[in-house]
């Protein structure tokens, strides 16, 4: 007869066996879906970060738009802030109350600033003008304005210059004036800019000062870059001092004899 303590042993022992193969089974499912699980966080988590990724960048992509805007804004403001401060003030006619005025105010705020005066009170400059002496002054220098002005335009004349063919003088505002790159102007007698020709018209005498020499500096400038200047005076030969500075600019000389009509070169 069989011993029965024997076979529930043998019973334990298989019970025993099953419950750890359904142990194992269940730990291998539990691990397959931890596992799964995992993968998925894993998953979520890199989604995550590239919808954060994206999102970032688009904010940065429209915050850096409205900067860039802003600046673009701020930009123009100031341009435009710039430009009215350069606005010019329309030209004054020379001889008007209005320029009269406008001259004498910049004469009296010269006078009054202190180096102005320190000058005077060292001897390098003469005391400012009162009022009456300089209103003299000015009427002075506008009759000579006024008959230069005429000078040169019977010159004109004579020479056969007109302003329908593209020459240009007169007053201020007729005269042709070049402006250099570095802010350099020169304002030509007489000019015709198609042609590329200047003359500059010189009706009494020629005093060696530094507003001569700045002309002729200016012109040799406009010589160099093709113009045919030409410096027309009341003697057949220029001034002793000047015909050096003429030469080393390559311009020439032309004596106005006031003959009528006036040739100075037959192709002009």
């Amino acid at each position: 007869m069989a011993n029965p303590e024997k076979k529930i042993i043998s019973k334990l022992t298989s019970l025993t066996g099953h419950f750890h193969g359904i142990g194992e089974r269940t730990g291998g499912s539990v691990h397959g879906l931890g596992t799964h699980l995992h993968g998925a966080a894993d998953k979520f988590d890199e989604e995550e970060k590239k919808l954060a990724q994206a999102a970032e960048k688009e904010v940065g992509g429209v915050a850096k738009k409205a900067e860039a805007e802003g600046a673009q804004a701020a930009s123009a403001a100031s341009s435009a802030a710039s430009a009215a401060g350069r606005t010019k003030k329309p030209k004054l006619t020379p001889g008007s109350p209005e320029h009269r005025q406008d001259r004498w105010e910049k004469y009296k705020k010269k006078t009054e600033d202190p180096k102005f005066q320190q000058d005077v009170a060292d001897g390098k400059r003469k005391p400012p003008l009162s009022e009456e002496a300089w209103n003299n002054n000015y009427d002075a220098n506008m009759d000579k304005a006024k008959r230069a002005q005429r000078q040169v335009e019977d010159f004109a004349d004579r020479a056969g210059h007109k302003k329908e063919d593209g020459w240009k003088f007169g007053n201020n505002q007729e005269e042709h004036t070049i402006t250099f790159p570095d802010g350099s102007q020169r304002r030509i007698d007489i000019a015709n800019p198609d042609k590329q020709i200047g003359i500059e018209y010189k009706g009494g005498r020629i005093n060696n000062q530094a507003e001569i020499h700045k002309e002729l500096e200016l012109d040799g400038r406009l010589v160099q870059e093709g113009w045919d200047i030409r410096w027309v005076g009341q003697t057949k030969e220029p001034p002793k001092w000047l015909k050096p500075h003429l030469d080393k600019h390559g311009i020439q000389w032309h004596h106005d004899d006031k003959s009528n009509p006036f040739h100075y070169r037959p192709e002009l």
